[in-house]
């Protein structure tokens, strides 16, 4: 913020306050238009490259030393700060939200984006091109906003407002596993033999290719200018911390615990809110968690599991494939709660009679409210690809629309609270 002070000579001594300043996310550095910012009465608002200047008119009184600027906007977190009017420093105001995917939604819907990026892919064949399945209970493709991606469409879908909004298409080859949708707006998705990060206007950002006989199914965003990730390998996983700004690994560690072969190794791989480390292992069916200098300080083995991830309460959560059950353990490995396909088979006929057999689950994910969902993976139009489940095991959801969307293998739900790119701070 820059106070600047203006004196006007007469029988008294006038003053004008002008301070100026910038705006932008404390997280991802995106400058913030439509800021409110108030000293008092007295209100003006950021501009759209976030700068905003807020003048205090000339009075015939003592000016004070200090103010107190108000910086406030929808979806943003209210922030306070205490100002001289002496200052001649520009200062930054740092704001944050509660819900900052929220806030980029609308670079998905800009008519400039192309409907086919200068390096995207020919699209694949469809799955199907089935009708959308009528009155199933959560309101189809209205229920959430969300990204999806799966292993034989190869497309990467983005859901708003009840509408297929955005799409990418992705090499024609084995296979989507992992999507993340940044504060940025960017999108990273891991392919198994690529890495990318992608803008709305479906320019690359940045792109990792796999060595020959490698393998790559996890990735994870660590702040909005580095990517973790782990490397499955013939002989020994990898797990990398690249700097795309520097252009420069942080990180390479080989992960012995993880076995050998390339395709069953690792699934799921994240750094945690404490900065360690957690695979949730396919090969091995076991849960291995690192502290910060990759000492093995914990492991779990459940019995079997596609990929596993830590949860913001603390506990793990993890899909068990082809016995079709998602289970929640915590950190003595005792079981908080689970529920198996089998479980809710009975409102599956109720809800969705014409509906085929799910026979196997890859991935779940946690929300907020507590409710999790279900992803049934195989490219068969009779299936739900989506089935959201209470606490409680109650459905609450039945995404079945092969029309607009492929197979799934994962989603992210943009309406949850936190910033992705910072650990912890959500259950994706």
């Amino acid at each position: 913020m820059f106070a600047n002070t203006s004196l006007a000579q007469g029988p008294k001594i006038s003053r004008k306050i002008v301070f100026t300043g910038i705006v932008s996310d404390t997280i991802n550095g995106m400058l913030i238009d439509s800021v409110s910012v108030s000293a008092g009465e007295i209100t003006t608002q950021s501009n759209a490259k976030g700068v905003f200047t807020l003048e205090i008119p000339a009075k015939e009184a003592a000016v004070p030393n200090n103010y107190v600027l108000t910086f406030s906007r929808k979806n943003f977190n209210t922030l306070k700060c205490t100002v001289s009017a002496g200052s001649r420093t520009q200062i930054e105001a740092k704001m944050k939200s509660q819900y900052p995917l929220r806030n980029i939604l609308h670079l998905f819907t800009d008519p400039g984006i192309p409907e086919r990026g200068p390096h995207e892919s020919p699209s694949t064949p469809k799955c199907a091109d089935a009708t959308v399945v009528p009155d199933l209970i959560g309101g189809q493709l209205g229920k959430h906003n969300f990204i999806y991606i799966g292993e034989n469409n190869r497309r990467i879908c983005m859901v708003i407002n009840g509408k297929l909004t955005w799409h990418y298409d992705t090499e024609n080859d084995w296979e989507d596993d992992e999507i993340w949708l940044l504060s940025n707006g960017n999108i990273l998705h891991a392919h198994m033999k690529y890495i990318e990060e992608i803008t709305p206007k479906k320019e690359i950002v940045w792109r990792y290719d796999s060595p020959k006989g490698t393998e790559i199914h996890t990735c994870q965003p660590i702040g909005v200018d580095k990517v973790l990730f782990l490397q499955n390998q013939s002989d020994v996983a990898i797990v990398k911390l690249y700097n795309k700004v520097t252009g420069k690994y942080e990180l390479e560690k080989e992960l012995k615990e993880l076995g050998k072969g390339p395709h069953g190794q690792c699934r799921r791989f994240r750094m945690t809110s404490k900065g360690t480390y957690v695979a949730g292992t396919l090969g091995s069916h076991t849960f291995y968690e690192y502290d910060k200098n990759f000492n093995l300080i914990w492991t779990h083995d459940p019995g079997s599991m596609w990929g596993g991830v830590p949860l913001k309460n603390g506990n793990y959560l993890f899909q068990r494939e082809n016995a079709m059950t998602s289970v929640e353990i915590n950190r003595t490995g005792e079981i908080v709660w689970q529920v198996s396909i089998a479980d809710i088979q009975d409102q599956l006929t109720e809800l969705a009679p014409n509906a085929g057999k799910i026979t196997a689950t890859q991935t779940c994910e946690r929300l907020s409210n507590g409710n999790t969902v279900l992803f049934t993976r195989f490219c068969n139009a009779s299936l739900p690809q989506a089935i959201e489940i209470t606490p409680n095991k109650k459905v609450v959801w039945i995404l079945q629309d092969w029309q607009h969307l492929g197979d799934s293998v994962s989603a992210q739900f943009l309406d949850e609270p936190g910033y992705p790119e910072v650990p912890g701070e959500t259950n994706h």
